[in-house]
């Protein structure tokens, strides 16, 4: 980084959430984000994909998305990935938390909580999930299937 001489700038903006992005989590080990939508979705994206459309301006958006969760009843409020980048947490206004495996469509785990989720983060290297809550409080999940 040169700091001096910024050359900073927008690549790619993205549009395919219908409601706004409140959290995004990039994975530790492969070239892909989540976020986590108002629009009650979860959505995975291929870097490299999105790359490559910032010299395409005619390739859609939507072709850089590699899956979408939709199980969620209200807004999705945050995202993570967990150390392997397999597995996605997400939290929720609904008072859920679901485990997705990367490579499926429907969620591994769901976890009620008595409050809606405010934020989701994997222990790296463990089987636990801290998560705040509305109630003013954090919890540590253990996420073991």
């Amino acid at each position: 980084w040169d700091v001096s001489r910024p050359k900073t700038r927008c690549i790619v903006t993205l549009g395919a959430h219908s409601k706004s992005i409140g959290s995004i989590a990039v994975s530790p080990t492969q070239p892909c984000f989540a976020s986590a939508s108002d629009d009650k979705s979860v959505r995975l994206w291929d870097l490299n994909l999105l790359a490559r459309s910032s010299d395409k301006p005619t390739l859609s958006h939507r072709t850089a998305i590699v899956r979408q969760f939709d199980a969620h009843s209200s807004y999705v409020t945050s995202v993570d990935f967990e150390s392997s980048g397999r597995v996605v947490a997400s939290g929720s206004l609904d008072s859920t938390i679901r485990i997705w495996h990367k490579d499926m469509s429907e969620a591994a785990l769901v976890f009620q909580t008595r409050h809606a989720v405010r934020h989701v983060a994997f222990v790296p290297g463990t089987v636990h999930l801290l998560l705040s809550a509305g109630d003013g409080g954090a919890q540590l999940w253990d996420v073991r299937r």
